[in-house]
């Protein structure tokens, strides 16, 4: 008995091992769960974005369609010609410094459900200008998640005045979205 436990808990650990694949989708690289069926923008080892980026609800790999929840720790890190990021409803979470030194970015577009804005996610992104935050309930945001407070922030109209006394996206210009 023992010895036939001891062999399905191997085989479901070498299998969780190998559910998860790295893929290219649209110039994007993200690590797909075949068993959850989600997947996660990969973080950024060498590859330089550029130009503007869309982040899907989901993408698909060989027929099968997988959920994008997360932009991974360090995803957009150091690609100085990017210039602007749509996040596509469905990405709950923004990775610690996921757009770090993105010295040229100028604007983010979060959804609706965005969860979480982690650590030091848009830290060197000096020339940040317009962020559109498109949530109804208020992310958590980390320590640091943003270098400089300089741009506007457009947000739910009827949710300006929550926005306005955020401790962080207070210290934005809060601006309504124009419907």
């Amino acid at each position: 008995m023992k010895k036939s436990t001891l062999t399905l808990l191997f085989f479901a650990i070498t299998l969780a091992c190998f559910a998860k694949t790295n893929i290219e989708s649209k110039g994007v690289s993200y690590i797909i769960d075949e068993i959850s069926k989600t997947a996660e923008v990969a973080e950024n080892k060498t590859k330089q974005y550029k130009g503007t980026v869309t982040i899907p609800n989901e993408i698909e790999y060989y027929g099968v369609k997988y959920k994008v929840l997360r932009i991974a720790d360090y995803a957009f890190y150091n690609s100085p010609e990017l210039k602007e990021v749509i996040i596509k409803e469905g990405v709950k979470v923004i990775g610690n410094g996921a757009f770090s030194n993105c010295t040229e970015l100028r604007h983010i577009d979060l959804p609706e459900g965005i969860e979480q804005i982690c650590v030091m996610a848009f830290n060197g992104c000096r020339k940040l200008n317009e962020i559109t935050c498109r949530a109804t309930v208020l992310p958590l945001v980390e320590d640091n998640c943003f270098a400089h407070f300089n741009a506007i922030i457009y947000v739910p109209s009827k949710w300006l005045k929550v926005y306005e006394k955020h401790s962080t996206f207070g210290r934005f210009v809060v601006e309504k979205i124009e419907d």
